[in-house]
Order: structure tokens, then sequence, then C-alpha cells
């Protein structure tokens, strides 16, 4: 009897360290340029993560632009529930070789279908200016950076869109934020490049319309809210709040999106670039930690392991 329960412990052992040790397989979203869903059919804790779009690069000296937020955090979701998600992307260069600002990189939006408020919203960085002004990185407050240079947009607050350049046409536009879009970058028909898009409107990225003789296509902000390019500025990061557009004249870059994260997240984490921004596209994973009451959710490969312990212990007790 007692070789049986000696037997029997470590097996006991075994289980719990399979059931509360491992996690159910995460489920990745990666850019595709539209919203994607996600309905949740477990009710239990479940551990997010987002990441924002790097900003485009730029000019006849390119240089990176800035880098995407990085946030995760656990929070309890009810099954039913339907998330929407729209993931960054990365802001784009334009086609003419000497002159032109990077696109702002797209934030990274978590969100229940038809909230007032998002989950998780993790900044896309700013794009950089032609000249070699490299991009502003996301910011991990809810505010959106301003961009660089004098006479440089204003970064969004409260959920607001980012300001373009107020110099001349040659300015890069603001990102979009959750509740407003960016600002138009201002000029002639010919340098006029787009505002990034806020939630209100699709989180679209902003177009890099330039134009002399003929079309030459300044920076694309990216899905998420990136903000146009102008012919030497830089684009506003798309985010919570949009990043201000960079000052033209002086070939400067935008500014990085805001980021936000709801109260009911718990072990919360933002980080900047230096400590795990993003660098590209975008990215957002949902993963179920915990059910109803707690427990840990085992992986899927890990089942055999647990089935193979309780016949084990089953044979184990019939020899008693």
């Amino acid at each position: 009897m007692r070789q049986t329960l000696r037997a029997g412990k470590p097996l006991l052992l075994a289980i719990s360290f399979v059931a509360f040790c491992a996690h159910a397989t995460p489920i990745v979203f990666d850019e595709t340029g539209a919203l994607q869903s996600f309905t949740v059919s477990t009710t239990g804790l479940y551990d997010i993560s987002a990441m924002g779009a790097q900003g485009g690069s730029a000019g006849s000296t390119p240089i990176a632009g800035g880098f995407g937020a990085d946030l995760s955090g656990q929070i309890f979701l009810t099954a039913g529930t339907q998330l929407e998600i729209a993931v960054g992307a990365m802001g784009s260069t334009g086609s003419f070789t000497s002159l032109y600002g990077g696109g702002g990189g797209g934030g990274s939006f978590v969100y229940v279908f038809g909230a007032s408020s998002p989950l998780l919203v993790a900044g896309g960085g700013g794009g950089s200016g032609y000249s070699g002004n490299p991009g502003g990185n996301a910011q991990t407050s809810s505010s959106g950076q301003a961009g660089s240079g004098s006479d440089a947009g204003a970064g969004g607050t409260g959920g607001s869109g980012g300001q373009p350049g107020s110099r001349d046409s040659y300015d890069g536009a603001g990102g979009g934020g959750w509740s407003g879009n960016g600002g138009d970058a201002s000029g002639t028909s010919q340098f006029r490049v787009a505002r990034g898009g806020g939630g209100a409107t699709g989180f679209a990225g902003g177009d890099g319309d330039c134009a002399t003789s003929g079309p030459v296509q300044c920076a694309n902000g990216g899905y998420g809210g990136g903000g146009g390019g102008g012919w030497q500025g830089g684009g506003g990061g798309g985010g919570y709040s949009g990043g201000g557009g960079g000052d033209g004249s002086g070939s400067f870059a935008g500014g990085g999106g805001g980021s936000f994260m709801d109260a009911a997240f718990m072990n919360g984490f933002m980080g900047l670039a230096s400590n795990g921004g993003n660098n590209g596209n975008g990215q957002v994973s949902i993963e179920l930690v915990g059910d109803v009451g707690g427990t840990p959710v085992p992986e899927p490969d890990s089942l055999w392991l647990v089935g193979l312990s309780l016949s084990a212990l089953y044979f184990a007790r019939r020899r008693q």
C-alpha cells in the first residue's frame, strides 16, 4: 500500500504541474489593411498584447521612422464578447528619390464592438524627415507627440487627431486618433497630403498625393491612422491620439501616436522602442490564460500528458 501511495503522489504532482503551468495557444493577428474580429468563446482571463507600426523612412539620406509602442496586459472577458481589431501598417516611403518625408506608422487598436472607448491602443511611430531627421517614437501616454521643427503640428489629446505642419505645402499631415482624424497638410493641390483617419472613419492611412508636372507619389501613412508624408516633412503616427506632422520647411519628422490601456487591465506593460517597440508592421495577440474559475488553461499539446498521467494513476490505484 505504501509503495502504491508513494507512486501516486508524483503522478498527482505531475497532473497539477501540467494543468496549472500551461496556457492556451495565442491567436495572432497580423496587418491586413482592414478590421478583423474575434469572438470570445470562453469566459475567463485573457492576455492581450498589441504593437504599433513603425513610421516610414525618408529622403536622400534614408533613416528609419519612429518605433511603435509595445503594450500588454490581462483582462477578464465574458463569452460572446466581440472584439474588433485594427492592426497598424508601417508607413511607406515615396517614389521621388530626393525630397519626401516618410508616412506615419499606424496604431494597433483593440476594442469591444460598439464601445465608445477602446480596450488597448498601441501608438504608431512618426515618419522621418527627408534630410535625415528620425521620426518620433510612439508615446506610452495617451497624447500624441508633436512633430519636430518650429512650425510642426501639435499632437492630439484625449483621442483627437494630430495637426499638420503649419508653415507651407511641404509639411507632413497629422496622424489619426481614436475619435478624430488627423489634419490635412495645407498648400496647393500639387503638394497636398492627406491626414491619417481616426476610428470614426475606419482607421485609414493618409494618402501622399504630391505632384509636379506629373504625379509623384509622396509617402502614404500606414493603416491605423498614419498621416501622409509631405514633400519634405514626415507624417504623424496614428494612435489613441494622433502624432503631429513634421515641419516641411526644415525637413522635420512627424511625431509618434499616443497609446492607451483600459483601467480594467491587470499586470499592464507599456514599452518604449528601446524596451521592445515594434520594428515594422504592428501585431495583436490574444491568449486565454485562465477559465472562469481562474484556473490556467492547458495547451492542446499538453492535454495528452494529463491523459497519460490520469491513466497511470488509475492503474496504480487498481493495484492497491
